[in-house]
This record gives C-alpha cells, sequence and structure tokens, in this order.
C-alpha cells in the first residue's frame, strides 16, 4: 500500500496496489454508480492503462465492510517542476466520471483527503465531468467540507440524440430541404456509384479485417495531415483493436466500400442503451459523395431499429453532429490544489489573479468603448 488506511466511521479508506485486484468486484460497483458507462468499465480502464498508463499510479479506494464504495484511479501527469496529477482519461474517452456509490457521498471526501496525503503532486485535473451528474456537486460538497480548493472550468458540450419516437418519425421531424439532400447524398453514393454500406457488431467473423479497412479510411482520411490518424499510430490502433475483441458484444462497425476499397467508417460502442460514437472518417478523395455523411445517416437508423436510447455523438459540438442531435451533455473539469507552497500559489492564481484580471480587462474595454462612443 501506499499510505496507512484512513478511516472515518465505518469507512476504511486505502490505496489499492493494483488495479485487477479489482476485476471481479467492479461490475457489481459500477452498477451503484451514477457515472456507468463504458469508459468506466474494468474492461476500458484495465486495458486503457495497459497502452496509455505511466507513472505514479495511486488507486484511492474506499470500502465499508469490505465492500467497495469509491474508487479514484489517479496517475502523474508532465514532468519536471509541473507536478500534476489526473484521472485515467485522455481523448479516446472523452467523458469521465467519478466512480463512487451514489448513497455514501461521503466516500469521495475521505478518497480526496488520502489522495491529498501524497506529496507528488501540486494540482489534480478531473478532465471531462458530465455536469448532469450529482456526484460532481457532491465532490465539490466534500472538497470544501474537507478545506480544499479547486477550481471549475466550463468544458464541451457533446451533442446527443435522444431517440423518443420511430425512425420513419424521426425522418418526417427533418425539414423538406434535410430529408432532400440526404436521400440525394443516399442515391448518388448507392445508386449511381454502387457503393455499398455494411453495419455489423464485434461478433462478426471479418472482425480483423473490417477494422483495418477502418484504420485504412483513417490514413487517407484529414486526420493523416495532422498527424492524428489512428491508421499511422501502432499503439491506437492496437489499443482500439484490443477494446473491439475484448468487448465484442459492444461493438458496432460501420462501413461504406466503393468496390472492395473501404471510404467511409464508424466504429461505435454500444452499452446499455446508448451508442457511443468513438471514431469516425471518410477518405479525402471521395469527400464529394459524403460517404461519412451517408453512413451517418444509416448508423442512426440502425440506432433506432436497435431500440436504442440515446446516440452519443462524444466530444465537442460541431455543425455535423448538431445537425442530428436534439440534446447536449455539458462537461466540466475540476481542477484540485494541493497544500504544497506551489499548489496554494497555483490556486491564488486560478481563484484570485484571473478572475481579478478578467474583470480589469472588462471594465478597460467599457472604458474605452465609452470613451470613443
Amino acid at each position: 500500500m501506499l499510505s496507512t488506511n484512513r478511516k472515518e466511521g465505518e469507512l476504511t479508506a486505502q490505496f489499492c496496489d493494483r488495479f485487477d485486484a479489482l476485476e471481479t468486484e467492479w461490475p457489481q460497483f459500477i452498477e451503484r454508480c451514477e457515472a456507468d458507462h463504458p469508459f468506466n468499465t474494468y474492461s476500458w480502464l484495465h486495458t486503457w492503462w495497459e497502452h496509455f498508463g505511466g507513472a505514479g499510479c495511486a488507486i484511492a479506494t474506499v470500502r465499508q465492510s469490505g465492500r467497495l464504495l469509491c474508487c479514484i484511479p489517479t496517475m502523474l501527469e508532465g514532468t519536471g517542476s509541473k507536478r500534476r496529477r489526473r484521472l485515467w482519461i485522455n481523448t479516446h474517452s472523452f467523458r469521465s466520471g467519478l466512480l463512487c456509490d451514489g448513497d455514501v457521498p461521503e466516500a469521495m471526501g475521505l478518497a480526496f483527503d488520502l489522495i491529498r496525503g501524497l506529496k507528488d503532486w501540486d494540482s489534480l485535473t478531473l478532465y471531462y465531468l458530465p455536469t448532469e451528474y450529482g456526484v460532481h456537486q457532491a465532490l465539490k460538497d466534500q472538497l470544501e467540507h474537507i478545506g480544499v480548493h479547486y477550481a471549475v472550468r466550463q468544458d464541451m458540450r457533446s451533442p446527443r440524440l435522444e431517440i423518443q419516437h420511430s425512425w420513419s418519425d424521426y425522418v418526417d421531424s427533418l425539414s423538406g430541404s434535410r430529408r432532400q439532400a440526404e436521400r440525394r447524398k443516399m442515391r448518388m453514393l448507392c445508386e449511381k456509384l454502387d457503393a455499398r454500406i455494411e453495419i455489423t457488431t464485434g461478433r462478426s467473423q471479418h472482425l480483423g479485417e473490417m477494422l483495418e479497412d477502418c484504420w485504412a479510411v483513417s490514413r487517407n482520411s484529414w486526420k493523416q495531415a495532422w498527424g492524428s490518424a489512428i491508421g499511422i499510430d501502432d499503439r491506437l490502433m492496437t489499443f482500439y483493436e484490443d477494446i473491439a475483441r475484448r468487448n465484442r458484444d459492444w461493438l458496432v462497425l460501420g462501413l461504406v466500400y466503393l468496390g472492395e476499397k473501404p471510404i467511409a467508417f464508424e466504429y461505435n460502442l454500444l452499452y446499455k442503451d446508448t451508442l457511443y460514437n468513438l471514431k469516425l472518417g471518410f477518405d479525402e478523395q471521395h469527400k464529394e459523395v459524403s460517404p461519412g455523411q451517408v453512413l451517418r445517416f444509416k448508423m442512426l437508423e440502425w440506432a433506432f431499429q436497435a431500440n436504442v436510447k440515446f446516440f452519443d455523438f462524444m466530444g465537442h459540438e460541431a455543425e455535423y453532429k448538431n445537425r442530428f442531435s436534439n440534446c447536449m451533455m455539458p462537461h466540466e473539469t475540476i481542477q484540485i490544489f494541493g497544500g504544497s507552497l506551489s499548489g496554494r500559489l497555483m490556486a491564488c492564481y486560478e481563484l484570485s489573479c484571473k478572475p481579478l484580471a478578467r474583470r480589469v480587462r472588462r471594465v478597460a474595454k467599457s472604458n474605452l468603448k465609452d470613451a470613443i462612443s
């Protein structure tokens, strides 16, 4: 263990040496947590750590009579003078959420008090927390209760489609011009160019070949020029292949083929009642026939027919996502400051100096506008 146990009433907090020691109890634990989504499952976190884990692993747990109530896995971030910790998350998750039994929110305070005892960090950043989770407000209450300073930054808004009616009703709800545009794209791609669209689950016998087709599309997408395409990064390809093979019942792949050449793909996870769109792309050489948009429309139809409740577009909002969505999931990032001198200085800067500077700029801008007018 990294630290001695801490007790408060019947609750006991301690660091767990190995994440795999929690595997057998994790399914029951996550069902009692508000943040029950694929990126907090044991399979995802275990696979994520294998590929992206780094130094300074510290897994704070809180139990009551042996029952797991709270788990906060953190790691060191960055090097040198910037002593920072963060949750096990990066841009390949885009969704976080604190894992705590909803009936015992005070367990979070004990977990973070345990983490605060580590002397290797000045700030702890909790990225991509959905604001709709009540557990995050409970965290703020617990941090204030134990006297820890923190700052909150409003983060991305992720578009979602709440599926309430039939597919035909949804299509009818679109404007006439939108319906015509989608049908025109479909006719151009599938009838005139004889393209075919395949949507399959992770149980396909050809999973390996279909994943390679996805990466081939990514190598010809705009992300290639930015250096962020999955298909040019062995670590990313292996990560997403491991996620697919370890969670075949979740995986939903969509591909568009022109002849034998793949020209668009979607990589989705169906977890409980929500279809999460993790990755997508299209071949830039065929963008004039909109293969990505046609595939998106067909994937939405598949979701309706599969009785999915939510289609989660994930990540930041964008026009190509917003056009199909009917609600948003706002996120926030919470930065917690440590008790070291550097941590206290960071807290002073974030909580006092930056707000003051913003107020000064607003007043100066207002005065300048009045002087000009």
